[in-house]
């Protein structure tokens, strides 16, 4: 008798917490969870100057760009959430205004060194100048940012950069591109023999005038302007960077299809890619 009272009390217990369960939301009574996603927005911040001459024409000029990460949506998320979708925003923007810093402080140097020529009566052929130009594309975790660079600050023509920089919304840190990969290593690799096999394909023209090491110097794609977007990775090698200035900047471009295999499904989701149907 005593065994079914204690066999009736256990059922009864069993059925009393599945009711339980059923009955209440399932993140109730705790505040630290939501099911909802922090939402971000970029926004551009500029610092720019001007230096006159003593006749008050234009000797100098820099202006520079730098974007600005945001939490859009702070009062959906939990405290928890909410805490670290600002802490990744801080760290970005931190980062952003550093090199907007240093690059405010190269240009005042620019300047203040061209209005000492003037003085020495120095005068350069065309005024001083040096910009950067912000943009960038967000898709998952992902945000990339390219940064343009051109300057004039004496010589035969003006200099032109093409810079990046890959920021992980999930770790909260900026990160090498092959970082986004399930097996950075192998993705790595196999992104250089791709881009190689395109630079050679661009015919007699680009590759007649390649560098002697130019394949080494393509290898080496995530350390320069490689630029995640909606389609793809583009990578962009600046003038000088694989052959001499006439050549200008090469751009070397692969799809997600291209990429996939290599990217692995950590690498898609980070990218905000649809899962592979087979």
């Amino acid at each position: 008798m005593r065994s079914k009272r204690n066999a009736f009390a256990a059922f009864l217990a069993v059925w009393t917490l599945l009711l339980s369960a059923c009955g209440q939301p399932e993140n109730s009574g705790d505040p630290a969870r939501s099911s909802t996603a922090p939402a971000y927005s970029l926004t551009l911040t500029e610092v720019q100057g001007e230096y006159q001459g003593k006749d008050g024409a234009e000797a100098a000029s820099y202006r520079f760009q730098r974007p600005s990460l945001a939490v859009t949506n702070p009062e959906e998320l939990s405290e928890e959430d909410r805490e670290t979708a600002q802490r990744s925003a801080d760290q970005f923007n931190r980062r952003m205004q550093e090199e907007l810093d240093a690059a405010a402080a190269e240009g005042k140097v620019m300047g203040e060194d061209v209005l000492a020529r003037l003085d020495e009566g120095l005068e350069p052929p065309m005024p001083y100048y040096e910009e950067t130009d912000a943009s960038w594309w967000m898709g998952g975790d992902i945000i990339s940012v390219r940064l343009d660079w051109s300057a004039y600050t004496g010589g035969a023509h003006p200099n032109y950069a093409v810079s990046g920089r890959t920021f992980s919304l999930a770790l909260g840190q900026f990160i090498d591109p092959i970082q986004i990969a399930d097996d950075p290593l192998w993705f790595q690799q196999e992104v250089s023999d791709l881009l190689i096999q395109k630079a050679e394909a661009l015919g007699e023209d680009y590759t007649g005038s390649y560098w002697s090491d130019y394949k080494t110097t393509i290898c080496r794609w995530n350390q320069g302007a490689a630029l995640f977007d909606g389609d793809g990775l583009t990578v962009i090698y600046s003038p000088y960077d694989l052959g001499p200035y006439a050549m200008g900047p090469v751009e070397l471009r692969a799809s997600y299809d291209e990429l996939s295999a290599f990217l692995g499904e950590g690498g898609r989701a980070a990218l905000g890619l649809p899962e592979e149907t087979e």
